[in-house]
């Protein structure tokens, strides 16, 4: 089976070598001074998602979703570089990059580094950040504005596919709160120099049409046809049950596989929902295979424009007596899946995949329409059970 990734790899080790110091033809946009945009020569990357949440009564946390945008006309494979995410509230509170789930989408750089995020000529894809603040005491004073600092390092390709550390960019963004940028400072350029504009490439096909609770990168589409919401009576625990449609839109067979403990929701009010209890196995997800330690379920097959349905649960635990948010955003992580010749399956790329606004509308009609309906339906049946 033909795999995009090393495609991918080998396309780009052949542009690589012809193109020598690759200098660039055409370029894309750039930021245009957006204060949630942040532009170099080679790529943008602006944050599309910026959310802050409670993890327990003295943990804080902040997540931003960054699309990275290849400007070039050759392919580019970037990684995050581990230890540099910082998010600063004006309160003076420190946020760090810290954890397994804590980057997702994109690979890191430490000692040894990840290629596997490529990116082709034109094509936008997204990389998940989350930074931990541990309250010192219970009267320490949170900011409502936040700095975010992160750094991404270039992978360059050389003969016998071997890649090779290339520039790193130091990418800032200013003045955003809970619900995204509040501010209109420019965005901070990583690199003091950008190469003129020679020719644009064609912007970036919108693959979702503008579709709500759509993601669509590389070469699969996912959307959410299905929600549901419980409340467990004993308890008061929450549960969400989320049924997301996921289409191949290559030419090739893809298979894909959920990244276990890699979902979970915050709701409009900060609350988190989760796979389960934490250090306990993930068995949140059906009609997918996982991604588990050195273990991959490559049972998710997609040929060539074909469709088919996973369902992911989340829980809260103990919401007895506390407010439940009317809308809420769901991250998870796929994983594209090789089967080698030897019958081995090999893990390639991750795709940090995200939905907003779910549950405000269900099959986009509004979910006070559907509650009416069941009303009527219920008060039908009682005046036919009072009849003689």
């Amino acid at each position: 089976m033909p795999n995009p990734y090393r495609s991918a790899v080998q396309t780009l080790l052949a542009v690589s070598i012809v193109a020598g110091s690759g200098a660039l033809d055409a370029q894309q946009p750039g930021c245009a001074r957006r204060s949630d945009c942040a532009e170099v020569t080679t790529f943008t990357a602006t944050v599309t998602d910026f959310r802050t949440s409670q993890q327990d009564r003295g943990t804080r946390l902040v997540t931003a979703t960054v699309r990275f945008l290849n400007r070039t006309t050759r392919p580019l494979i970037l990684g995050y570089v581990q230890n540099s995410g910082v998010a600063t509230d004006d309160q003076g509170n420190r946020f760090v990059v810290y954890g397994t789930q804590a980057v997702r989408g994109i690979g890191e750089i430490a000692n040894t580094f990840d290629p596997k995020f490529v990116l082709q000529p034109g094509e936008a894809s997204d990389a998940r950040f989350e930074f931990v603040f541990r309250m010192p005491s219970a009267a320490t004073i949170l900011g409502t504005r936040y700095d975010v600092e992160l750094a991404v390092r270039e992978i360059n390709p050389i003969a016998g596919n071997q890649f090779r550390l290339g520039k790193e960019h130091v990418l800032q963004y200013r003045g955003f709160g809970s619900e995204g940028v509040v501010a209109s400072a420019p965005a901070a350029a990583a690199s003091p120099t950008s190469a003129p504009a020679v020719t644009a490439l064609p912007p970036e096909v919108d693959l979702c049409a503008g579709k709500v609770r759509c993601y669509a990168t590389g070469p699969f589409m996912a959307e959410v046809d299905g929600f549901t919401q419980t409340t467990e009576r004993s308890q008061g625990h929450h549960m969400l049950r989320i049924n997301v449609r996921i289409r191949n839109l290559s030419s090739q067979p893809v298979i894909l596989a959920y990244k276990a403990k890699s979902s979970g929701v915050t709701d409009n009010i900060g609350n988190r929902y989760y796979y389960g209890r934490a250090g306990s196995a993930d068995g949140s997800v059906t009609g997918i295979g996982k991604v588990e330690g050195r273990n991959a379920d490559p049972q998710f097959s997609l040929a060539p424009g074909q469709s088919r349905s996973a369902s992911f649960s989340l829980i809260r635990y103990y919401t007895r007596g506390k407010e439940i948010g009317t809308s809420f955003t769901h991250d998870l992580t796929l994983s594209e899946l090789e089967i080698l010749p030897s019958q081995q399956v090999r893990v390639g790329r991750d795709y940090a995949v995200s939905f907003k606004d779910i549950g405000t509308i269900v099959g986009d009609q509004p979910r006070a329409a559907g509650n009416a309906a069941a009303a009527q339906l219920l008060d039908v049946l009682r005046k036919k059970v009072g009849k003689p």
